[in-house]
């Protein structure tokens, strides 16, 4: 089962959630806004600046690309921390969604 379908299982049925393509991953978008993204196998957030270390502590890391010889880091998406993996309520609320009713 793919990543993306592990998603948006978790996150149920909600028809404001869309996952169009974006470059090699999908975009994770909220009444057509972007709220996060899986790329490389991994899922981030679009996050505020200010959730950076307290997310790093629970194992997030930002996301990352290489363009050349350089490491290029968007700080305003992280990694969904582990337990974002395991259980829909905690998904919705890294990526600032409604609860699900």
């Amino acid at each position: 089962r793919s990543l993306l379908a592990h998603v948006v299982d978790l996150l149920g049925d909600d028809p404001a959630l869309t996952t169009p393509r974006l470059f090699s991953g999908w975009s994770l978008r909220y009444a057509d806004e972007p709220v996060g993204m899986i790329v490389r196998g991994t899922v981030y957030a679009k996050a505020a600046p200010d959730v950076g270390e307290a997310w790093r502590a629970l194992g997030s890391t930002p996301f990352t690309y290489t363009r050349g010889d350089r490491t290029i880091t968007m700080a305003g998406y992280w990694s969904v921390p582990p337990d974002g993996l395991e259980r829909g309520d905690a998904l919705r609320d890294y990526l600032g969604l409604p609860p699900d009713d």
